[in-house]
């Protein structure tokens, strides 16, 4: 019986597949610590609690009279980068070791709440401060350009800002960096406030579990693998169209009496969740009349295993009946008329003679 994997990141159109998602299986949250750039200290040339100086020299704010004014978003205080020609022309930022790598290749977002300083703008109109961000693999490396957020100036209030990213290369570090849209005009110098940043969000699923099926006497036995091996890391939840949660084991053991198609959600310790999905066939109904006929539908995909044959066994184990199924078709109509009235044992066999499917029946005339 043929066992059809697909690939179902897209197409869960089922709601009790959605709500299982939205329950169990939350998008991978990348944690970036204190992404509230709370401090102990308050004053220039400082970094904020677990992130580094790249370039100097942010500061920690408020502490003057004048910061105090300006509320921070979230926590007791915000950081201030900022861009001056007149100093180094060196663009101010800070980096920190982010708790999962971030993967190549996969689109993934974070906000952060920003605001532009008024006693930094510049004179020239076309002036132009922004925000870029960086990943790598150490604290302050620049392997991928990340994204740009270009804060509106004449704004000094908070406004959340979302950057999307798909990063050429993984990373585990993350950098915030502030530039100016001019570094050759003397002019210039601009600085910008940032505060309550998210973490970082994968915005789709992580191709990385597959199911694998085989048949064991009278059931399938479905198992997981990773491309990056298996792993105790990961966490499974098996369930089916109908949102029943069967099993959280790697392997399980399964027994349909009917078509019956399965679904597995992996999610490992970072949260990147992986899916797969796989079609068991099996015997869709048994109908018995009072005419002494035994209606059996069925439904066989793999050809390759025929022939099949359908075979009743009484309660000591001996052949009562053995038909041969056509592939073709769907149904079979058996004459049990002479059959007592007793319970039986229904099989279907492949070529190989492997069970795939046992029901027990009753026939009562």
């Amino acid at each position: 019986m043929k066992i059809l994997l697909n690939k179902v990141f897209a197409a869960m159109v089922l709601g009790s597949i959605i709500l299982l998602l939205n329950t169990f299986f939350s998008v991978a949250q990348i944690k970036i610590p204190n992404s509230s750039f709370e401090s102990d200290t308050v004053g220039q040339n400082l970094a904020p609690k677990d992130w580094q100086i790249c370039m100097s020299n942010p500061d920690i704010l408020p502490f003057s009279l004048v910061d105090s004014i300006f509320k921070p978003k979230d926590g007791k205080t915000y950081t201030l980068l900022a861009w001056y020609w007149a100093v180094d022309r060196n663009p101010e930022s800070i980096g920190t070791k982010i708790s999962c790598i971030v993967k190549k290749n996969y689109h993934y977002h974070l906000s952060i709440y920003i605001s532009t300083n008024p006693h930094y703008a510049s004179t020239q109109s076309n002036f132009q401060t922004e925000l870029r961000f960086f990943g790598g693999t150490n604290i302050c490396s620049q392997l991928n350009l990340l994204g740009n957020i270009y804060p509106n100036y004449s704004d000094t209030t908070w406004h959340q800002y979302t950057l999307e990213f798909s990063p050429k290369y993984d990373f585990d570090f993350i950098k915030i960096s502030c530039y100016a849209s001019d570094t050759n005009n003397q002019t210039n110098a601009g600085a910008l406030r940032i505060d309550n940043m998210s973490d970082i969000y994968i915005d789709e699923g992580y191709n990385n579990v597959k199911v694998n099926a085989f048949t064991n006497n009278n059931c399938t036995v479905l198992s997981c693998t990773f491309a990056e091996g298996v792993s105790t890391d990961y966490v499974v939840k098996w369930f089916t169209a109908n949102g029943n949660i069967i099993s959280n084991n790697f392997t399980i053991d399964v027994c349909p009496y009917q078509t019956t198609k399965y679904y597995i959600w992996a999610k490992d310790s970072c949260g990147y969740y992986s899916t797969d999905s796989v079609i068991v066939g099996g015997v869709n109904s048994i109908h018995y009349d009072v005419n002494g006929k035994l209606q059996f539908d069925y439904s066989i995909n793999d050809k390759q295993q025929s022939p099949y044959i359908f075979v009743l066994y009484n309660i000591l184990g001996q052949e009562e009946k053995i038909v041969s199924l056509d592939v073709a078709k769907n149904s079979e109509t058996i004459d049990v008329k002479d059959f007592a009235n007793a319970i039986y044992i229904a099989v279907l066999k492949n070529r190989n003679g492997e069970i795939i499917w046992k029901q027990k029946i009753l026939i009562l005339k």
